[in-house]
This record gives structure tokens, sequence and C-alpha cells, in this order.
């Protein structure tokens, strides 16, 4: 199996630079045992949730790869320590841990939006489902509301619910979390179109491009005074930024998976938060790369003089 271990490398030194940002100590407990570390068991969790595996196969994974002497550990743990370590972290941290992650991008945040997606909890075939008429349930789901830095296709912050609720019932709460980011618009589905939301972003001094429903009814026909501002201001705006929500989405369920295997509401936010954080890790790793590459294509037009990509020497 081939792996991209330079991406690896940056993921694990990412996430120690997160953790001593975060302050995240190394014992939970002055007496507790020396086998791991809380630092050595949080990059393993990282790493699971990259691969895709449950903890049995990862821990078959790194049996046979180098992983356990890139982050320093004596001997490879016990499924059961993952697990256990898992359910152990508390659910402001990891979001502490998220947006903390979003502030190690060298390229600002201009642009934020806001959407919700579903993630499933059931592991049946949907071909079986479909020939025995499973009913849908509505506890079969859970519904993920994300604020996200489309500037670099990266998540801020996340609510977790396990019913169905509107989605305009989690903005206050996200919003609070990301509201002393210097961002300059707020891009949204016609499903955020409320007047609180465009007055709380226009009062903050940003521009909302909040799609608005019924876009033919005049002006003066138009329910709520911040409604009618962010129509009139509808045509300045880019709307096109509003499509890379759903981009955001698609990496999350399709690289890390749509589904949830954790059993209990608590494990369930926690796993999600991890692919989160993973995520926003990977794509630090990614970003980092396009700039070395940059630099790289740079200094050799300056020193060798390449005036174009094929003449440029990869290494």
């Amino acid at each position: 199996m081939v792996v991209n271990t330079n991406k690896l490398l940056r993921i694990v030194d990412f996430s120690q630079i997160l953790l001593e940002r975060l302050q995240i100590p190394l014992y939970s407990k002055q007496h507790s045992g020396k086998t791991f570390n809380n630092h050595q068991l949080f990059k393993l969790i990282i790493l699971k949730s990259y691969f895709g595996k449950d903890y049995r196969r990862f821990i078959e994974l790194l049996e046979i790869s180098e992983i356990p002497k890139i982050i320093g550990l004596k001997r490879i743990p016990h499924f059961t320590t993952l697990q256990k370590f898992s359910a152990r972290q508390k659910i402001q941290e990891l979001e502490q841990l998220i947006l903390e992650s979003c502030s190690l991008a060298k390229k600002k945040c201009k642009n934020v939006g806001i959407d919700a997606t579903g993630m499933s909890l059931d592991f049946a075939s949907r071909h079986y489902a479909q020939r025995i008429e499973k009913p849908i349930l509505r506890r079969d789901f859970l519904k993920l509301n994300m604020f996200m830095d489309l500037d670099n296709l990266m998540i801020l912050s996340a609510k977790i619910r396990k019913k169905a609720r509107h989605d305009t019932r989690d903005v206050k709460s996200l919003w609070n979390k990301i509201k002393h980011l210097l961002f300059r618009k707020v891009f949204a589905d016609k499903g955020y179109d409320a007047d609180f939301f465009h007055e709380i972003v226009y009062k903050s001094g940003r521009k909302s491009v909040i799609f608005i429903k019924n876009p033919d009814v005049p002006i003066w026909r138009t329910k709520g005074t911040f409604r009618k501002i962010a129509k009139k201001d509808a045509k300045n705006h880019q709307k096109g930024k509003r499509s890379l929500t759903e981009t955001v989405n698609s990496i999350l369920k399709r690289v890390y998976g749509e589904t949830i295997a954790a059993k209990k509401l608590c494990t369930q936010k926690i796993e999600l938060f991890f692919r989160i954080l993973t995520l926003n890790l990977e794509r630090l790793s990614i970003l980092i790369e396009k700039i070395f590459l940059l630099f790289f294509i740079f200094l050799q037009k300056r020193l060798f003089g390449a005036k174009s990509t094929n003449q440029i020497i990869y290494f």
C-alpha cells in the first residue's frame, strides 16, 4: 500500500501545534499510566479518521507501518485504549481545536458560508433496504450545521443534532463562535433567509449574501427590514461562492464517510468532530504543499531563468 508519508507527517505536525496552542496536558492525572500520553493517542485518533478504519483494523495497520515510530510509541496500544480515550474527550475542547486549526491557514478567511447536511447512522445495504421496503426513520440520521471558511475550504464551527430541526435554529450559537473573525461576507441558501440572521450580519459590519425567498416579489412587499436591505444588495455580490459550502459537505462525506459507527449520541458527536478536525488538518497540509510548490517554482524562475513549467525541474 502506497501512502503519502509527507502528508501524514504534516498532519501529525499540525496536530502537535494545535495541542500545544491549547495547552492540552500530556497526562490527564498526576498518577495516570505513563505508557501512552494524550498527545500520542490524540494523533492516533486523527490518523484513524484519516484512513477511515475502525479501531481494530487501524491497530492492525499500525503493526505494519512506521506510524508508531513517527509518533514515538513504545508499543502499539490495544484498540480499547483508543476507544476509551476518544470517549473521554470533551466537546468544547474539540470545538476549540477545530476553530484554532482554521487560524493556522496562511490565507485569511474573507468569505464564510453556512450549510447543513445529514450523516447516516445505519449500515444497512440500500439494495436490501429497498427490497424489504424498510422505512426511513428520523433517528437514523444526525443533522450537522456548519459555518465554513470558503477561501480555504475548512470548517469553522459545527452544531450536531439528533432530531431534525429548522436550519436557522443553530445560527446564533454558531455565529457567537466565529463573530470575532475578520471575514467580510456571509453566504447561505434560502433555508437561512431569516430577518434576524440578516440583522446579525449587517450589524456586525459584514455583507449578507443569503439567498432571498421569492425573489420576484417586489422589495416594498418583502417582509423584514434587513431582508429588504439584503434584496437591494443582492445584485452586487458574488453568488457563486455559495456553492462552495456544498463542496465542503461533499469532501466531508465522500472522503471521510457519511456513516457514523458510534452508538451513543455523545460518542457520535465526538467521532464526527474528529472527522471535521481531520478534514481541516488535511486541508492545511494541502495548502502548505501548494505554497512550497509555488515558492519552489518562483526560485527556479529567478535562479535558473525557467520561463515555462516544462523547464522546471521537480525533485
